[in-house]
C-alpha cells in the first residue's frame, strides 16, 4: 500500500529512524515523491511499539495491523544452542532477491561469517552473516518481516568442536 507514493514499510523505517536519532523532523524528496514528518512535542520517556500504532493516523494503523513490529522471543534452554540476533532495525529477507531459494533453511549447517539472511534499511541491503558454527533449528522470523535490534533470526545448535 502506498502512501503520498511512499510504501508503507518505507515511512515505518522513517519513523523508527526519526526516533532512533532523536530528529523532530524529517524531509525526504526521493524521485519525485516528497514526504515530510514531525515528531510529536513533548516526547514520551518511552514509546512501546503498541503506542507507536496507536500514535499513528487510523488509515496508517489498519494497514500496519499485519506488519510484525517484534519478533518474539526465543528461549534458549540448551547450552548448545545459541541465537543470532539482528544488529540493526530494518526488514529481514532469507533469500539474495524476490524470487531466489533461502539462503539458508532449518537443518543446514552454517559456519563463522556464512551469509544466512539480508537486512534491509533505508533501501541499503547488508548482509547477515552468522557468528556461530552449527546447524540451524529454528528461523522464528518470517521473511520480508520488521525486525527490530536484538530480536531473534535464527537459532542454531553450535557444533561441538567449534565455536
Amino acid at each position: 500500500m502506498a502512501i503520498l507514493g511512499f510504501e508503507l514499510d518505507e515511512i515505518q523505517q522513517l519513523i523508527i529512524l526519526m526516533d532512533q536519532q532523536h530528529l523532530k523532523e524529517l524531509v525526504l524528496e526521493e524521485n519525485g515523491k516528497y514526504i515530510r514528518l514531525r515528531g510529536p512535542n513533548p516526547k514520551p520517556a518511552h514509546v512501546s511499539p503498541a503506542q507507536q500504532i496507536a500514535a499513528l493516523p487510523a488509515r496508517l494503523q489498519i494497514a500496519s495491523a499485519d506488519v510484525s513490529l517484534k519478533v518474539p522471543a526465543t528461549r534458549v534452554d540448551d547450552a548448545n544452542l545459541v541465537s543470532l540476533v539482528s544488529p540493526m532495525v530494518g526488514v529481514f529477507y532469507r533469500s539474495e532477491k524476490p524470487g531466489a531459494p533461502s539462503m539458508v533453511n532449518v537443518g543446514d549447517h552454517v559456519s563463522v561469517e556464512q551469509t544466512v539472511g539480508i537486512l534491509e534499511a533505508m533501501k541499503v541491503f547488508s548482509e547477515f552473516k552468522s557468528e556461530h558454527e552449527g546447524v540451524i533449528v529454528k528461523i522464528p522470523v518470517a521473511d520480508g518481516r520488521l525486525v527490530h535490534t536484538g530480536d531473534v533470526l535464527m537459532v542454531l545448535r553450535k557444533d561441538q568442536a567449534g565455536s
